[in-house]
């Protein structure tokens, strides 16, 4: 039994080493597979094998945007059927850097001869060399006849500018006593209101450190002037800048005041206001001319107009001598609210009698921007008619007779700013000469006229002071 069991030992042995053999001789075939045997992976020929994560996963590709479909905007109602829709682009208008051409010097009559009269007048203008300079404030000295005899005094420079929005200088009101002057400045929309000295030549607003302090009328001399600051309407003195209310009709945000007038004097205190149509109030805009003695004495509505919607600035005056009123009113027609309907006059009230009669129609469905101009002697007031086709016209109305007379006809070149000889024999006013404009004379027949200054820009304001 022994021997048996040696055997099968032995025998074990045996398998035991085949097996070890075969194990090796596998493991060597698979050695040299790794080093260059030209025999294919299972991994690379079977498919039930294969990982899902071998399997390429494709980049993301966005589809393309969409295009976009233009939007056609229609054109506007009654667009010419022959003019291309839109519009081809214009190319821009580049400013050159050439100097502008001077405006051409106006025909001046020849300097009198002769020693000049002890009194000259200046006549206070606009004097602009060319389109883009900025026109400063000079003097022309005149005498009573209107001979021009030459420039007077150092220029005013109140830092213009042509273009829009400004500023711009639009009117020059002088105080009774002419010793100091208000201009009217435009920014743009907005109106400020400079103090000029024309002594000295000196500028400032009404208060210095208040730029909404805005002119509506001097009282008396250039020391007091009826102003609207903020939601107010006050007297003020300019030295001491001290101010009392003075209370006008008003809404919630403010008075209705269109225009404020003083009477020489200073006694009495006129005014014009508009009330707006209001709902179960007025169906339509009613201008009213107030009076009333001083700043605190009761306020009398002198007339109503109905329909009446502006009263212009400024366009309120007394006559000379004192007697009368006068104002520029724009009426639209019941039951329409076309500017075509508007139309514009100028009325002339007697206040003794409490008599208003239309003096003149002035315009029809425009925008009216002149204002009047009484005679110093009181008995003549002219105005500026706006006619078709870009045509106006000075005339003279005669108070007591009720004529009147025109006394220009320039075709299309414009008239503006009508003002008065302190003689009251001459009337000026600024006269459109295409690019620019210039200060002319005439008498009261319109046959003897001529320039006396410029070059000044298109309807620039000026002012005849009685002496220099």
């Amino acid at each position: 039994m022994k021997r048996s069991g040696n055997f099968i030992s032995v025998l074990l042995g045996l398998l035991l080493l085949v097996a070890l053999g075969g194990g090796l001789a596998a493991m060597l075939r698979g050695a040299s597979s790794t080093r260059g045997d030209p025999g294919i992976s299972p991994l690379a020929t079977s498919t039930a094998l294969q990982s899902p994560l071998s399997t390429p996963t494709p980049v993301y590709t966005p589809s393309p945007a969409p295009t976009a479909t233009p939007v056609v905007i229609p054109p506007p109602p009654n667009w010419p059927t022959d003019e291309p829709w839109p519009p081809l682009p214009t190319t821009p208008n580049i400013p050159s850097s050439k100097t502008p051409a001077p405006f051409a010097t106006p025909s001046f009559a020849p300097q009198p001869q002769g020693t000049p009269p002890n009194q000259l007048q200046l006549v206070w203008y606009l004097q602009a060399p060319n389109s883009a300079s900025s026109p400063q404030l000079q003097a022309v000295t005149v005498d009573r006849d209107g001979q021009r005899w030459g420039e007077s005094a150092a220029p005013i420079n109140l830092s213009l500018r042509p273009e829009f929005p400004g500023p711009s200088l639009i009117e020059i009101i002088p105080a009774p006593d002419h010793s100091q002057l208000v201009g009217q400045v435009a920014y743009g929309e907005s109106v400020r209101s400079v103090v000029i000295d024309p002594g000295t030549g000196a500028t400032r607003s009404i208060v210095p450190e208040d730029n909404s302090i805005t002119f509506l009328a001097w009282k008396t001399n250039g020391q007091r002037m009826l102003v609207s600051s903020h939601d107010r309407v006050k007297l003020l003195d300019l030295a001491s800048t001290v101010s009392t209310t003075v209370d006008f009709p008003r809404e919630q945000y403010g008075p209705y005041l269109n225009a404020a007038a003083y009477s020489l004097d200073g006694a009495y205190l006129a005014d014009a206001v508009v009330y707006p149509a209001t709902l179960g109030v007025r169906d339509r805009e009613i201008a009213e001319i107030g009076l009333r003695e001083g700043e605190r004495g009761e306020r009398a509505s002198l007339i109503q107009i109905p329909g009446g919607v502006l009263v212009g600035p400024n366009t309120l005056m007394w006559s000379p001598l004192g007697n009368k009123l006068s104002w520029v009113v724009n009426i639209v027609p019941s039951g329409t609210l076309n500017i075509a309907n508007m139309q514009t006059q100028l009325w002339v009230f007697d206040v003794p009698t409490k008599q208003a009669r239309v003096i003149a129609t002035l315009a029809q469905g425009t925008e009216y921007k002149h204002v009047p101009a009484w005679s110093p002697d009181g008995r003549y007031i002219a105005y500026i008619k706006e006619g078709a086709s870009n045509q106006n016209d000075a005339y003279v109305f005669e108070i007591e007779s009720g004529s009147e007379r025109r006394i220009t006809g320039f075709g299309e070149q414009r008239v503006s700013h009508l003002v008065w000889s302190p003689s009251a024999q001459l009337l000026a006013f600024n006269l459109s000469k295409g690019d620019h404009g210039e200060i002319w004379i005439t008498d009261l027949q319109g046959t003897n006229r001529g320039a006396i200054a410029g070059p000044t820009l298109n309807g620039a304001p000026f002012v005849w002071l009685p002496q220099g």
